[in-house]
């Protein structure tokens, strides 16, 4: 992930986050709590950790536009999400061609 880019810094205290995310995505909120485990424990996306990259100033803690929008864009090459298996166990094959002989006995 790139380093925060401290020339011209386009900060966001952490605890402002979930207020600036719901002006970008009306109708969903984010609580405080969710981005602090944004930024300590991260998501996994594709087996790989992504934390929320945050700097300090005093007791203060800060992200940027840049990072937070790095933090929740989705990966590149993950047009859709994926699609359910639709493998179907031998079992469960035997089990629908029992049900369609009963059903076809019955006349349905």
């Amino acid at each position: 992930m790139p380093a925060i880019d401290f020339q011209f810094p386009n900060t966001i205290e952490l605890r402002d986050v979930p207020r600036v995310l719901a002006k970008i995505l009306p109708g969903k909120r984010v609580h405080r709590s969710t981005v602090f485990r944004w930024v300590l424990s991260g998501v996994i996306r594709d087996g790989v950790r992504v934390r929320l990259q945050v700097f300090k100033v005093g007791r203060r803690t800060f992200t940027t536009g840049d990072a937070l929008w790095e933090f929740l864009k989705v990966p590149s090459g993950t047009e859709a999400p994926p699609q359910p298996s639709t493998h179907i166990s031998t079992h469960q094959q035997k089990k629908n061609s029992v049900a369609r002989q009963k059903l076809k006995a019955m006349g349905v």
